[in-house]
């Protein structure tokens, strides 16, 4: 089994500026290796270190795929510029994305457990609160749902084919974008492959690791009694429904085909649907409906295009009073110099629900805001 771990975000909109080196000679380093990171779900992201030692020049070149690269002695400062690896035409990995792929898992926490829904074969679970990492589980095989204590751990250490300061480089990264979970995906599942490296390496000097990461972990609160207030006369009751464990956030992501902030309830087939079609609009491996039990709905929220990666929303606790259903939510956004895809993002969740409303109103967890 694989070293199950995390491939972060590698910097975002690290452009190649590739150099074409047209009648040079490839002159390649000795001990040649490349290692590459798959990221799948809120962050697609291709992240690939180059090992060697440059000869007597201070330059050296190789082909990453179809793009011929300059290697030069490791930038100083870059979190990701590790120690044996060489930079890649002035940046210190190569950069690229990965394919839009359908939801491998569905994390959520009550209390100091977690629950784990395999959505895809997995080979290792590991979650951050965006204090401390921790590994929840080993592999976990697709329809099958487990109960995990975290158990603390390194960064990513252990994760996939990761060596320990890339496991720990990738983990400082991740831990800086709030609670999520990357689940490590088996080879045969991934939609991409290596990188065709020219000259070709020896046998075991090119590792690949996939990582399924999910943005925000949904806190599902412990049951608690109903309250009503005391009948008055001319007043009727206002009871608050508490929804607490009986939701549980079905899925999310960061590609949704949604421009503006906007909430979709389902409680119906043909509504189920718009929700998944929005969320899943812009992808083309879109997963099957979930089924829609009696008495509960599917609400999805969505937050709307923002500018780059690093952006995401999960359910914390929902409730229902006097007929409005009231969702707090975990909004997250990329800090200043952070790791992060430059393309659009437009973040989403979509969460069942038990009980009856008429109307809906998302506010943040941390601040109390209203979302609209």
């Amino acid at each position: 089994m694989k070293n199950s771990a995390a491939r972060t975000m590698t910097p975002a909109g690290l452009t190649l500026g590739l150099a074409l080196l047209t009648g040079c000679t490839m002159q390649s380093p000795s001990n040649l290796a490349v290692h590459e990171a798959l990221f799948y779900g809120g962050n697609q992201q291709r992240v690939v270190w180059v090992y060697g030692t440059l000869g007597g020049g201070s330059e050296s070149s190789v082909k990453l795929g179809d793009k011929p690269v300059t290697l030069r002695p490791q930038l100083s400062g870059d979190v990701l510029g590790l120690p044996g690896t060489l930079s890649v035409d002035g940046k210190a990995t190569s950069a690229g994305t990965t394919t839009a792929t359908g939801n491998r898992i569905n994390v959520t926490r009550s209390g100091g457990n977690y629950s784990i829904q395999a959505l895809g074969n997995v080979e290792a679970v590991y979650a951050t609160d965006g204090a401390a990492w921790f590994r929840l589980s080993g592999p976990v095989t697709a329809g099958q749902t487990v109960l995990a204590s975290a158990v603390q751990n390194t960064f990513l250490r252990g994760a996939g084919d990761l060596t320990d300061p890339e496991a720990d480089a990738l983990g400082a990264e991740l831990k800086g974008q709030g609670a999520l979970a990357v689940a490590v995906l088996p080879d045969d599942s991934l939609p991409d492959q290596a990188l065709r490296v020219e000259p070709a390496l020896e046998a075991g000097k090119h590792p690949l690791t996939g990582l399924y990461v999910q943005s925000g972990i949904a806190q599902v609160a412990a049951p608690t009694q109903p309250v009503t207030t005391p009948p008055v006369v001319t007043t009727p009751p206002v009871t608050t429904s508490p929804v607490g464990s009986a939701s549980r956030q079905l899925a999310g992501g960061s590609n949704a085909a949604a421009s503006n902030f906007q909430v979709i309830v389902a409680r119906d087939a043909a509504s189920l649907g718009t929700v998944w079609n929005t969320a899943y609009g812009r992808q083309t491996n879109v997963p099957a409906l979930p089924t829609l039990l009696a008495g509960r709905s599917v609400v999805g929220v969505f937050l709307g295009q923002r500018p780059t990666g690093g952006y995401s929303v999960s359910l914390a606790s929902a409730r229902i009073v006097g007929g409005v259903l009231e969702l707090r939510v975990n909004v997250a956004a990329p800090g200043p110099g952070s790791i992060t895809t430059q393309s659009l993002t437009s973040p989403w969740f979509a969460a069942e629900v038990t009980g009856t409303f008429a109307s809906v109103v998302v506010k943040d967890a941390a601040t109390g805001r209203t979302l609209d």
